[in-house]
């Protein structure tokens, strides 16, 4: 393997990595904003 192709392919991981904590973020600001918006439902 050449050294480019080392070096892209620790970028392409960094990238993954990055994209990860990304989706884990949105799905933790999705999971507040249903605990701060909750369903129009009577609330018994």
């Amino acid at each position: 393997m050449t050294r480019g192709r080392a070096r892209l392919r620790g970028a392409t991981e960094r990238t993954a990595a990055k994209a990860e904590l990304h989706w884990s973020v949105l799905q933790v600001l999705q999971s507040v904003q249903a605990e701060l918006q909750p369903p129009q439902l009577p609330r018994w």
